[in-house]
């Protein structure tokens, strides 16, 4: 899928979150991950301290400008971070998120 069609996707379901819930769009190539969330860090604005991982990588500006380094060939996917008050990114795809919650998604 391409990064508009996700881009689209995700707003789609942003409806559908519970709580503060978030999405992101971000590399499937796990290997990618640990640089991926740095440079979104590094990008994003502060705020607040200390900074915790909803606070850059729901930032869909930062997360947009990291995705467009990657190479045009990089897998991409929708994440949905389901939020807690520890900072561990507890995620899943859409359709694992819509069964856990009982969500009809189209």
């Amino acid at each position: 899928m391409s990064l508009e069609n996700l881009i689209e996707e995700q707003s789609k379901f942003d409806s559908y979150l519970k709580n503060s819930d978030y999405t992101f769009i971000g590399p499937v190539n796990q290997n990618l991950f640990e640089p991926f969330f740095k440079n979104v860090n590094m990008i994003a604005p502060m705020r607040g301290f200390p900074r915790k991982i909803k606070d850059f990588m729901s930032n869909r500006d930062a997360v947009l400008k990291v995705l467009s380094q990657l190479p045009n060939e990089e897998e991409l996917r929708i994440y949905v971070i389901i939020d807690r008050s520890d900072d561990i990114l507890f995620h899943s795809t859409i359709e694992e998120y819509c069964e856990r919650f009982n969500i009809q998604y189209p």
